[in-house]
């Protein structure tokens, strides 16, 4: 290399040297791919743990992956009684689950709450929207208050009847539609 610098006019020396300079002077943009990597190594460990789990969660749950999230799908007769926002005992041995899989992420987590469009007639709750969202806070609440996740990592959002996966017309299409929806964004 010494040699090959004797044979180079200033000029290229000069820009060697500054490439050189640049490269070994910007360890902020090291440091953010690093941390890029892991977060990609993070999120495809979970993606093992939930599919290593899927046996115990077939029943409870559904796992998509693509290149914007992780979502995982919960459907509301595992989880909830008709127009109820508690958990029902069952509903926690998958959200318990789920949990370890996502204790080591350091993604923003968006917990979706969806309802069918029956009227609530009676009940705690006035409208399919404030059920929604408070069978997502249940959710919330069980991830942070007894599994110890970080309350930060966590968005609540309800949608109501107004993102239906199927059309509600038959009872199997409106318990499709009644689910609690984990999005780990990437």
């Amino acid at each position: 290399m010494s040699y090959a610098f004797t044979r180079m006019d200033e000029a290229k020396i000069a820009d060697i040297q500054s490439g050189l300079t640049g490269f070994v002077s910007k360890p902020a943009a090291m440091t953010d791919r690093a941390a890029r990597i892991l977060k990609q190594i993070q999120e495809q460990e979970a993606v093992t743990k939930l599919d290593s789990e899927k046996d115990k969660l077939d029943k409870y749950a559904k796992l998509e992956v693509n290149d914007k999230m992780i979502r995982i799908l919960l459907t509301a007769p595992v989880l909830f009684d008709p127009g109820e926002a508690v958990l029902k005992k069952e509903t926690t041995l998958a959200l318990d689950e789920i949990a370890r899989s996502l204790k080591s992420l350091p993604n923003q987590i968006v917990v979706e709450g969806h309802t069918d469009n029956v009227p609530i007639s009676q009940g705690k709750y006035s409208t399919n929207w404030g059920l929604s969202i408070a069978r997502a806070v249940s959710v919330v609440d069980y991830f942070t208050k007894v599994k110890n996740l970080p309350s930060e990592k966590f968005i609540v959002a309800g949608y109501g009847e107004f993102r239906p996966l199927y059309p509600n017309d038959t009872p199997a299409n409106c318990a499709q539609n009644r689910r609690i929806e984990i999005n780990v964004i990437k």
